[in-house]
């Protein structure tokens, strides 16, 4: 039964992304409109106006190619959708940016849209859009910038010509089979020397196959639809770069019988995934495209094996003119691993007593090391062509979600641990391609605004001031949200929208403005009763930021001429993270309402570069700092003594530990949470005028030894070594230095 769930899970998959491309191949005609006869002193204004036709339509190509299918996915009135953008966690939204200095979206044209968490009903998604969607969009693209393009139509006053527009404009674009046709209604008086004449109808052609450019994306993305290259390349590189070391990856398997055992902290290992094994798909190629080649190393058939996993070969034939990078843009991504001791991964450690034999039989011990990665990163698809619009590049643009859970892609983990539901939006599917269509959700349209009248007043909610043409949207759980309309200021210098919205019982209203954090309210509307709101919408303050740390140091406190005392202390002054070490600072805003849309903001620094600015509201914060070095240090070995034959009279026999040095990293950080309390943020604090923040974490002092009891002084009641048990203790520290640790304004 699950084999045949699994077929039908992979036919389905491919059947429903090819059906995305069923729409490229139909639905194509040519408009060859009546035209009465022009005069040859009208002639140029007819010229002039489909010269910008076709401009404007090559500009709306390249950026719909650039954007996945889309000219502007943050422009909800030209993309005709609503999506979900979080650049702190992209796994979690509908695109990712390809800038992380700006806000530059592409979709997804594969992915995982339910929650990372899932486990029961885990969906993937696309939001590729139809080419119905893209002709629609070039039409708005067109239709809003022509008469920018014709300069108001200034320019033929020099040649005696006066030119009124006597309605709005109307576009009509044809993605044909090989190029693409567009037709503008556009009725407008030329008039020169009392003579008029009302042209109506223009028309132009882009010779570029368009249809064909997009399908060529597409075998990529039903490539990873079908046999998950992505993923089987990343098992790939858990498995060579992980190993019982703490400067490798947990092993997904192994085990041995010594008597230490190797733990990692999750965050670091997440941090060592992002930096060093995510960009290795930098160099994933496909074949038969542009540049692409096999790796051929002399005399080292497994290197050259590990480099050639990144070569995907499946097109049916060469394309030479196309260059195809997979790209990896430094984003967050998602891992859990587990089993997990909280954020420590350790393995499972199995002791053996011998007591029947009054422990004649020294103890022996098993640590098993057998961990399970769930993984979810974005890449980005670049396919490139020169000259192939007009003499001008194009760039086809689109993101791929990889997901990897319990060490399994989508495929076989839907076999054996969960249901994932395919459901793809909008897709152009003919009668008889036998492909389950989804029913089309009615929630939106104007006919269902059966409420009462709903009112929305929208101020800053600092200054009080209106906030002209915010976005009131109305979702019902998740089900559909609806864009309703938008704020107006009015005479009394309000800032409101009135109107019905769609009967929903536990739905949700949603403000909206760039600049400023959504304001949500929870709202049932029926048939018989008004509401009004009130959004005071927080502003975004910018600041920029720094990072710091704080060294932990042994003091040493002589108790008698035969003991110290060893212990860890803090803090002396704040200092600059030093060469090959690195600091993250994640922040999490807490949540008014269940739905407030998540506020999240994440600060890297690498020594060298400086920081992003980030963006900060008023309210609670959860603060996560992570610090680690990638200069490493040793435990010497034979650093301590264990007993290795213990019998009635004590022990006769000892082996020194390790027996070779241990390769160790420096990490730390920071915390603030409801156990150590809330990092709260004021109005009067972010608009002070300070424009600097200084964020700080603890760096950890270096591990002498691999437990307390090295013998050092052994007849000392205290541990003459700072051990990696110690090193456990560094939760407890960033509660104990909180004061220190909070972000400082400046």
């Amino acid at each position: 039964m699950k084999k045949a769930q699994a077929t039908m899970y992979m036919i389905i998959g491919l059947l429903l992304i090819l059906a995305l491309a069923v729409g490229f191949l139909f639905n194509s005609y040519v408009f060859h409109p009546a035209q009465e006869p022009i005069p040859d002193w009208a002639l140029p204004v007819k010229t002039e106006m489909e010269s910008c036709m076709t401009n404007l339509g090559v500009d709306a190509i390249i950026k719909l190619a650039q954007h996945g299918g889309y000219i502007d996915m943050t422009d909800q009135q030209l993309s005709g959708r609503k999506f979900t953008f979080d650049q702190n966690d992209p796994t979690e939204s509908d695109g990712v940016s390809l800038a992380k200095s700006s806000f530059v979206p592409v979709p997804y044209w594969f992915y995982m849209d339910t929650n990372n968490e899932c486990i029961s009903n885990c969906r993937v998604n696309s939001v590729l859009p139809s080419i119905a969607q893209m002709q629609r969009e070039i039409d708005v693209y067109v239709e809003r910038n022509i008469n920018e393009c014709m300069n108001g139509f200034q320019n033929f006053k020099g040649q005696g010509l006066s030119v009124i527009a006597i309605e709005q404009p109307q576009a009509t674009t044809t993605i044909a089979e090989k190029d693409v046709q567009m037709k503008l209604t556009y009725p407008i008086e030329v008039t020169q020397n009392g003579q008029t004449i009302t042209l109506k109808e223009y028309q132009t052609g882009i010779d570029f196959n368009l249809r064909e450019f997009l399908s060529f994306g597409l075998r990529i993305a039903a490539y990873e639809t079908s046999r998950q290259f992505l993923e089987g390349i990343m098992m790939n590189l858990i498995t060579t770069h992980s190993g019982k070391e703490y400067t490798k990856l947990p092993p997904i398997g192994d085990l041995d019988h010594e008597d230490f055992a190797v733990s990692w902290d999750k965050d670091l290992v997440k941090v060592e995934m992002e930096k060093n094994i995510l960009p290795y798909f930098n160099s994933v190629q496909i074949g038969k495209t542009k540049d692409s080649k096999k790796i051929n190393i002399p005399n080292a058939a497994y290197a050259e094996a590990a480099y050639n996993t990144m070569y995907v070969d499946f097109l049916p034939q060469e394309f030479p003119q196309r260059k195809v990078d997979i790209l990896y843009g430094d984003w967050p991504i998602y891992l859990n691993i587990y089993p997990a001791n909280g954020n420590k991964i350790e393995p499972d450690i199995i002791i053996k007593k011998y007591e029947f034999l009054l422990n004649a039989i020294p103890p022996s011990r098993t640590n098993r090391y057998e961990f399970f990665y769930s993984v979810s990163w974005p890449v980005i698809v670049r396919i490139h062509e020169e000259k192939a619009l007009r003499g001008k590049d194009i760039d086809l643009i689109f993101a791929l979600e990889g997901n990897i859970r319990s060490n399994k892609n989508l495929q076989e983990w839907y076999t054996g641990q969960g249901l994932i539901l395919w459901q793809y939006g909008n897709p152009e599917i003919k009668e008889g391609d036998n492909v389950p269509i989804p029913a089309t959700s009615l929630f939106c349209e104007g006919n269902q605004r059966l409420s009462k009248n709903i009112t929305v007043n929208v101020f800053d909610g600092a200054t009080n001031d209106p906030i002209d043409k915010a976005t009131v949207s109305y979702g019902c759980g998740d089900y559909a949200t609806c864009l309703v309309g938008y704020s107006r200021v009015n005479k009394e210098k309000e800032s409101r929208f009135s109107g019905p919205f769609p009967l929903c019982k536990g739905g949700y209203l949603m403000v909206e403005k760039p600049g400023y954090h959504p304001a949500v309210f929870d709202l049932s509307t029926t048939d018989d009763q008004e509401h009004e709101f009130t959004a005071d919408l927080n502003k975004y303050r910018m600041f920029n930021t720094s990072i710091k740390k704080y060294e932990m140091s042994v003091k040493n406190t002589p108790m008698n001429q035969n003991l110290v005392k060893r212990e860890v202390t803090c803090c002396n002054q704040p200092i600059d993270l030093k060469e090959g070490e690195y600091a993250i600072i994640s922040l999490q805003k807490l949540k008014e309402s269940d739905y407030e849309s998540t506020f999240a903001q994440t600060i890297t620094m690498i020594p060298g570069q400086d920081p992003l600015p980030i963006k900060l509201i008023p309210g609670k914060y959860t603060l996560t700092g992570t610090f680690f070095s990638a200069n490493t240090y040793n435990i010497t070995k034979e650093c301590f003594k264990v007993c290795t034959n213990r019998g009635i009279f004590g022990c006769s026999a000892h082996k020194s530990l390790p027996e070779q040095d241990v390769q160790m990293v420096q990490f730390g950080g920071s915390i603030f949470n409801e156990t150590t309390g809330y990092w709260e943020l004021t109005d009067d604090m972010l608009d002070s005028g300070n424009k600097q923040i200084e964020f700080y974490v603890l760096q950890s002092v270096k591990a002498e030894c691999l437990v307390e009891n090295c013998e050092i002084n052994p007849a000392s009641f205290q541990p003459q070594c700072i051990a990696i048990d110690d090193l456990g203790k560094l939760d407890s520290y960033k509660l104990q230095y909180a004061s220190y640790l909070k972000p400082k304004f400046s």
